[in-house]
């Protein structure tokens, strides 16, 4: 149970947006954007699975964390199969290896880890080469600017354009 003092879901999506704009604002100046992409890993860290936040979470961040992992999922298994992969090697890559992977990694780092998990199970050159397309089709998602969220509900993140504001306006004081 809850107790005086303790941080509400609400409280800690805005401590996670908060504590990604102060880390970019480290980085680049406010003005450039706010990076997304370091917004959606760090929601994803918070909430997703072995994530930090322990409670309730409502229904808009877990469609907000269920639309981030379906837009990878979807680029994913739009990525050409190769001949010589068979189903269950692409269920495997797809399915199995590349969703923990994804909600951790990106770019470079996350195409050399699914390069090593495939090797484990599938080494074989077209499985390799399939895996390193899927983990380049789910860091390009991964890059777009969307949020991740649904326009017909009130999403997890509808404060960060107050925030934004917020925290450029204390920057230039």
């Amino acid at each position: 149970a809850r107790r005086a003092g303790d941080a509400s879901h609400y409280g800690e999506v805005l401590r996670v947006m908060a504590a990604t704009l102060v880390a970019q604002r480290a980085d680049a100046p406010l003005a450039d954007g706010v990076d997304v992409k370091a917004l959606k890993r760090a929601l994803v860290d918070a909430y997703g699975p072995g994530g930090t936040w322990c409670g309730y979470v409502d229904s808009a961040t877990r469609l907000t964390l269920a639309n981030i992992d379906s837009d990878a999922a979807r680029a994913a298994r739009a990525a050409p199969v190769p001949d010589g992969v068979d189903a269950e090697a692409v269920v495997a890559i797809v399915d199995v290896k590349l969703p923990p992977l994804a909600k951790r990694f990106s770019g470079d780092e996350l195409v050399r880890r699914m390069r090593a998990a495939t090797e484990a199970s599938h080494n074989f050159p077209a499985a390799l080469a399939f895996a390193e397309s899927v983990a380049r089709a789910a860091s390009a998602v991964a890059d777009e600017p969307t949020t991740g969220t649904d326009d017909r509900q009130m999403s997890a993140t509808a404060p960060l354009p107050a925030l934004v504001v917020a925290v450029a306006a204390a920057t230039r004081a």
